[in-house]
């Protein structure tokens, strides 16, 4: 049914008085209700009227009509701002419960996988990244600007209690990862040899510092190996660092990591399988990153520690 007070066709007739003129509508709203209104109006008028008193009653109702206007104006705008705020909410509300029915699906399979398995570790391992990746792309780049800033902060925390960490490796956020620009900042102001991966020739991970004049972005995304090299930067073993930031899509609380399928990190960590000096392997991600079963294979390398802004930089649990 319209509520509007002004429709005609309304059976109930109601008077109201406003600045000494009693009005006559037809609605269904109580003569309380409908007094009450015309009371603020009066109000509102009067208001108008101290503030100047030459105003006319004419132009006191006409600029009234506009703060008025104005008032419901701004109630529209914050009233669909909040629906925006609800349906993004709400929409990632959603793709929480997919993931969450996805998590509790690898979960109850991860018990039935065996070793030999490879087909079947590799489909679930598809799933989760497919569900993954659809998750984060509800995430903005402040919330992952955010996250990257927390996360150094846990990092700068944990260099504090280990001064014996000289060499860190750490990446160029790719879409939808963590920002590493906090990091990067972090270890240039505690001295640390930042190093960072190229791709060689061979489509392979090499890794190579940083000079202190060197900007992660900027360097990584617009310089090959070949010229980094020529500008003075070095070819770092990987057995020589001492802790290395390692991206990826998923990981859980075991330092099981899911990476995006290509292989180049698992190429290149696999490096360290029977080395006697070994970094400590940092998953660095954001909390929505943090999943309760990676599928793993047997090339699979897993992290020592974990960093996300609610977990902190913590180690991975053994079980």
């Amino acid at each position: 049914m319209d509520k509007s007070i002004f429709k005609e066709d309304e059976k109930k007739k109601v008077e109201v008085v406003l600045l000494g003129q009693r009005l006559a509508l037809r609605t269904d709203r109580s003569e309380s209700y409908l007094q009450k209104l015309a009371n603020f109006v009066a109000d509102q008028i009067e208001d108008v009227r101290k503030g100047s008193r030459s105003i006319s009653t004419h132009q006191s109702v006409l600029l009234i009509a506009l703060k008025l206007a104005d008032m419901l104006k701004q109630r529209e705008d914050e009233l669909f701002e909040l629906k925006d705020i609800i349906r993004k909410k709400a929409s990632l509300a959603l793709t929480d419960v997919e993931t969450a029915l996805s998590d509790l699906k690898m979960k109850v399979d991860a018990d039935e996988l065996s070793k030999n398995d490879q087909q079947d570790c590799a489909q679930h391992k598809n799933e989760l990244r497919a569900s993954m990746q659809k998750r984060l792309k509800t995430l903005s780049s402040k919330h992952r600007d955010e996250a990257g800033h927390i996360a150094a902060r846990h990092v700068a925390s944990w260099l504090a209690l280990h001064p014996d960490c000289h060499q860190a490796a750490l990446f160029v956020s790719m879409a939808h990862e963590i920002s590493t620009s906090m990091l990067d900042a972090l270890l240039l102001e505690r001295g640390v040899v930042r190093i960072v991966p190229l791709m060689n020739l061979h489509k392979q991970l090499a890794l190579v510092s940083l000079l202190p004049h060197h900007a992660l972005v900027d360097f990584a995304q617009s310089t090959t190996l070949a010229r980094a090299l020529s500008l003075g930067s070095s070819s770092v073993d990987i057995t020589q660092i001492d802790l290395i930031f390692v991206p990826g899509l998923a990981f859980d609380r075991a330092g099981h990591r899911l990476g995006r399928g290509q292989g180049h990190y698992d190429q290149a960590l696999s490096q360290l399988k029977g080395a006697r000096d070994k970094p400590l392997l940092v998953g660095l991600a954001m909390d929505e990153q943090i999943t309760s079963v990676v599928p793993i294979e047997e090339h699979d390398i897993i992290m020592d520690y974990l960093c996300t802004p609610a977990l902190g930089m913590v180690k991975a649990k053994d079980d």
